[in-house]
């Protein structure tokens, strides 16, 4: 079993996200904080078993992020979709790996949101796509006729829908057959034959029909679209319409002559797609280059595609703009990577020596330029060699060596030479460096200067130890931002607690890490910034929680109101205040009970009832039925 206890929590999050060991995660899964074992719940490298215990922990997050793994076994899935937590069962009707029966069991869900996560997703059968195809809330029927499981059947049945929204959803799902595609290319709707235009399994026979239809957009889409025939292309590329013909010029698909044709009769705009196409000629291309306007060399210069020749030529344009694309191009030669080293533009110069397909020997030529622009990227490149960043961190100029100090690929031995530097701000590049190690970063958290010192309290690689260490240091600004590192231990945030700065307070009371026994405390502290910060992080116990919903200050309780860690009970009594804000943020909580979502769906004002609507927790009860909310009128004033 691993010992976590020297173990950075940023570190322990990182291995939470990424890690494929089953053991680890397996550990992890039963972390103290919800954040580690959300990431784990996440992660899709995580074993079922560890998977199916997530299913079952207190945190509603964790079991929403169990419920979104594709490796999350199906009994644990089926456990997940009978808890009254809509998002949680959002997520399994999202989840691919969802058993066919769960998935018909969830089309019949009183949520909106829930249905139609079963319509879009590719797994469901056909009994629960046909069902939701004829539900009343309009998006779900839009899903469902995009889902590309949906039978020819379903299909047919929507194509007839008077709703252009779901008639171009059909046009659009790659499944739908060819004689429905037919039927549709006839729509009154552009929008929708211009969408069976853009389909890449539109048949040639329908693209040819589409290119001659009157609206512009359509032909253009057809013009774009990389299954159009050549032939058609060729058409399309006479097309009065400039848009089109750009089109065209911009398709790979486009017959090399055609593009020839284009280059030579075309305006500005059609220049530049035809320079960038791939598939354009070399020797379209080399003419093109001779062309006066800057933008369609620059073009040409980032072309994925172009020759060595034509990179070669380019290197040497008259405009730095052009050499300039040309140094950025990441399939840039080395040839011409080598003599743009040498370009008189600056500007340049600087481009190559940040360009990541810059060898090493490039870099080494610019690492002795006059510039220390120059000089400053190539240091900061990932492809610069150790030897010659050992070399860099004599450079007179304090800029370059603190680009080496943030280079991530910069070796101890360097670190800690550069940590010794003269210069502060260089040394405090080095505390800020994620991957200086534990005796350099402990050796600068006792340096003199306070900006050095504060950089290794940011640095999310900082030990326990060190942290304990600077909670200590006497200036305020150090203390303010360990109070807000996530590897601070529990211990130094209880000391820091007591200083009387509201700075330093606040960031306790965001830090996710903070003990439950300080926010009692903090709740009670007379800045309303400290108070509205307990009232906004997820891990404020419950008791807390409901003493700030009464507090005197409307953002505090507004904080609460918005908080999803909040139990109910305390968002309950929130829906009796008649404040806009604090109504509105109670109608977005997705934790806020039914019965006080029934009451705020009685307010008059907008904002309120829009946010009502969109909580995927509501169900909205007959009007008849809801009880009345006195007093409460369209333009109320503040109480």
């Amino acid at each position: 079993m691993r010992d976590f206890t020297d173990v950075s929590l940023n570190e322990q999050l990182s291995l939470a996200q990424t890690s494929s060991d089953p053991e680890t995660l397996s550990q992890l899964a039963a972390h103290h904080l919800e954040v580690i074992r959300n990431a784990v719940a996440f992660n899709s490298n995580t074993p079922s078993e560890v998977l199916s215990r997530l299913a079952e922990d207190n945190n509603k997050w964790v079991r929403f992020a169990v419920a979104s793994n594709p490796s999350t076994p199906s009994d644990s899935l089926t456990f997940l979709a009978k808890i009254e937590n809509v998002r949680v069962r959002k997520n399994v009707a999202n989840n691919r790996n969802t058993p066919p029966g769960l998935l018909l069991n969830l089309a019949g869900d009183r949520s909106r949101s829930v249905r139609l996560a079963v319509a879009a997703n590719p797994s469901s059968p056909a009994d629960a796509l046909s069902q939701l195809a004829h539900d009343r809330k309009k998006p779900i029927p839009v899903a469902v006729a995009g889902n590309p499981s949906a039978t020819t059947d379903i299909l047919v049945g929507l194509t007839a829908n008077k709703r252009r929204k779901v008639r171009i959803a059909v046009s659009g799902n790659t499944a739908t057959p060819q004689d429905l595609l037919s039927q549709l290319a006839n729509d009154d709707n552009w929008e929708v034959r211009g969408t069976i235009a853009s389909n890449s399994n539109t048949p040639s026979n329908l693209l040819i029909h589409l290119a001659g239809d009157d609206n512009t957009l359509v032909r253009q889409s057809v013009a774009a679209n990389l299954e159009t025939p050549p032939s058609i292309l060729v058409k399309l590329a006479d097309d009065p319409r400039e848009k089109v013909r750009i089109a065209v010029a911009g398709n790979p698909s486009t017959e090399p002559y055609v593009l020839d044709r284009l280059a030579f009769a075309g305006r500005k705009l059609i220049h530049v797609a035809v320079a960038g196409n791939p598939s354009t000629p070399s020797a379209t291309l080399s003419w093109l280059i001779a062309d006066p306007r800057i933008h369609i060399r620059m073009s040409i210069a980032g072309n994925p595609l172009i020759t060595p020749a034509l990179m070669t030529d380019l290197a040497r344009d008259q405009s730095w703009q052009v050499r300039n694309e040309v140094a950025r191009n990441p399939n840039a030669t080395v040839s011409v990577l080598s003599a743009l080293a040498d370009d008189n533009s600056r500007s340049v110069r600087i481009s190559v020596a940040e360009n990541p397909a810059t060898p090493a020997l490039v870099l080494e030529s610019l690492a002795t330029d006059q510039s220390k622009g120059i000089r400053i990227a190539a240091a900061g490149n990932s492809n610069t060699s150790v030897d010659l960043l050992s070399k860099l961190i004599e450079d007179s100029d304090w800029e370059v060596r603190s680009s080496v100090a943030r280079n991530p690929n910069v070796p101890p031995d360097l670190l800690s030479i550069l940590a010794l530097d003269d210069i502060k701000w260089v040394r405090k590049s080095v505390g800020e460096n994620p991957s200086a190690p534990k005796e350099i970063l402990a050796q600068l958290a006792a340096d003199q200067r306070v900006h050095i010192r504060r950089a290794v309290a940011i640095n999310p690689s900082a030990p326990k130890e060190i942290l304990a260490q600077l909670a200590a240091d006497q200036r305020i600004e150090i203390q303010i931002v360990v109070a807000a590192n996530l590897n601070t231990p529990a211990a130094s945030l209880e000391d820091l607690a007591k200083i009387n700065n509201g700075l330093v307070r606040r960031n306790i009371a965001k830090n996710p890490n903070t003990p439950s026994t300080l926010f009692a405390d903090l709740a009670e502290d007379p800045s309303k910034l400290v108070r509205r910060s307990v009232a906004y992080n997820s891990t404020t116990p419950s008791a807390t929680l409901a003493r700030l919903a009464a507090d005197g200050r409307v953002e505090i309780r507004v904080a609460v109101a918005f908080n999803p860690a909040t139990p109910p009970e305390t968002l309950s009594a929130l829906a009796e205040d008649k404040r806009k804000k604090i109504r509105t943020a109670l109608a977005g909580n997705p934790n806020t009970p039914q019965e006080a979502l029934d009451r705020l769906a009685t307010d008059r004002r907008k904002a309120v009832l829009d946010a009502v609507a969109g909580n995927p927790n509501y169900q909205a009860a007959p009007k008849e039925a809801l009880p009345a909310d006195p007093g409460i009128a369209p333009d109320s004033p503040p109480q």
